[in-house]
């Protein structure tokens, strides 16, 4: 069992053994998805294990309201590739949802931003591009096994190019 897959396991016993609901555990996921992105933001990608990681800004499908979210990222030419794994749960990510309602966004990797253009690849650019998010987090493996919904690869292309 990976180091991630023990933590929520033993969240869940925890949560069993005081009465508490899983909602807590998602709620207190939000929280912590939440100063994950403050650190990025603030450190640029400096603070440790946030070297691999940008912060997705998009709009709200439903609110219009911005919303972000820290992610781990691969150089791919031009471009960035991300994943859309939810951490192997069976709910959808919803900044996957909000993108592809408008897939117009902006990115901000080290305090610099960038509008890009997102696009979910291709099953054969998908091989290609697998062993190379594999290296930067090997629990994607993990979490394709947990789930059965596809988990998109997303490739965000700077519009201004």
């Amino acid at each position: 069992m990976a180091r991630s897959e023990k933590r929520l396991h033993w969240l869940m016993l925890l949560s069993g053994r005081w009465g508490v609901q899983v909602v807590h555990i998602r709620i207190l996921r939000v929280y912590l998805t939440r100063f994950h992105g403050w650190l990025v933001h603030v450190s640029r990608g400096a603070f440790p294990g946030s070297r691999n990681h940008m912060i997705l800004r998009t709009t709200g499908r439903r609110t219009g309201k911005i919303r972000q979210v820290p992610l781990i990222y691969i150089e791919d030419g031009d471009g960035y590739v991300v994943v859309a794994s939810s951490g192997g749960f069976d709910l959808t990510p919803k900044w996957w949802l909000n993108l592809q309602a408008n897939p117009e966004v902006t990115i901000e990797i080290r305090g610099k931003a960038t509008r890009v253009r997102a696009e979910e690849v291709s099953s054969e650019e998908r091989e290609r591009l697998w062993p190379n998010l594999l290296e930067v987090w090997p629990l994607y493996d993990n979490y394709v096994a947990r789930t059965e919904r596809h988990i998109p690869v997303v490739l965000l292309t700077p519009s201004d190019l």
